[in-house]
């Protein structure tokens, strides 16, 4: 089989975590270098894009790009992991009326602050939350800036409530729902998640595991996935193009700065040479200089 560089946008089922679902692709496609943009937790499914090759070295910008979610809360009840997943710690508390929840939701939209729960990947000294957790150790987690870009209420029917929220990377479902549920003075869990958006990979284009395995049964009798994997650049549709010379080309590909007149100094630029992409590059002082090269 040819050398796989791509994105492939899974559809990623619930009941995995998003390191198995990786694992799973690179044994059925084969590839040695492999990673995924955005941690789903198991319960949860819905997009999951994984770089394949060298896609692994854009992966950041997809990390780094704006996200989409519908899940629903459950009112009138807390658990220890903030999803269905959990203990259950209280219950019987309030539900809420519609009118109650759409007051409120305002406040979770624009530049919010948020603490992650205590089951979740953060590091504190070296460890994960979730260890300390389950050891029952309640970890120091700071608060922390997040973008909430849009949150709205899809459908009500008491006590579980149905949202879509748009947002910046860093932001955890489970603590919207449950600090929804604090300022209503009552408790919530996370029951249903899925993603429905990663940066420009949509769930309208992903495809699940079961389908890709099909698929890789026939590639492999013609030696090609490309009909399945989005290119390397996929990652950067946000990111301005350079085209350069052959000549400039080769030079950049060695690690050489090329001189550039009169240009303002920028951090990302995608460089495309014969119409095909090959590095991503910066200027500094007047000099195009490479930060990532591609064997594409």
């Amino acid at each position: 089989m040819k050398a796989i560089n791509g994105w492939l946008i899974l559809d990623k089922p619930e009941g995995i975590t998003s390191a198995k679902a990786v694992n799973i692709v690179k044994k059925l496609t084969g590839v040695d270098k492999a990673g995924h943009a955005g941690t789903l937790d198991p319960f949860a499914s819905g997009v999951l894009p994984i770089a394949l090759g060298e896609a692994t070295k854009t992966m950041q910008f997809a990390v780094d790009s704006a996200k989409e979610y519908e899940f629903t809360a459950v009112f009138g009840e807390s658990r220890d992991t903030g999803d269905r997943e959990g203990k259950i710690l209280e219950s019987g508390g309030k539900i809420p009326s519609e009118q109650e929840i759409r007051i409120v939701i305002p406040q979770f939209i624009g530049d919010i602050m948020q603490t992650p729960p205590q089951y979740s990947a953060i590091k504190i000294n070296g460890e994960r939350a979730y260890d300390l957790a389950r050891r029952g150790e309640k970890a120091d987690i700071k608060s922390r800036p997040v973008m909430v870009h849009s949150l709205e209420l899809l459908l009500y029917n008491p006590p579980e409530a149905r949202l879509r929220m748009r947002c910046g990377k860093g932001v955890y479902v489970r603590s919207i729902a449950v600090d929804l549920a604090e300022k209503l003075g009552t408790y919530a869990y996370v029951s249903a998640l899925r993603r429905t958006l990663v940066g420009k990979f949509s769930a309208k284009n992903a495809i699940s595991l079961e389908t890709l395995e099909k698929i890789v049964h026939i590639a492999r009798l013609d030696s090609d996935l490309s009909s399945i994997l989005l290119p390397v650049e996929a990652a950067l549709d946000d990111i301005p193009v350079l085209e350069i010379t052959t000549k400039s080309a080769q030079k950049l590909r060695q690690g050489q700065p090329i001189k550039i007149e009169n240009a303002p100094e920028t951090e990302h630029l995608r460089i495309v040479s014969e119409g095909k992409f090959m590095a991503m590059a910066e200027i500094r002082a007047g000099f195009l200089k490479p930060v990532r090269v591609f064997n594409v």
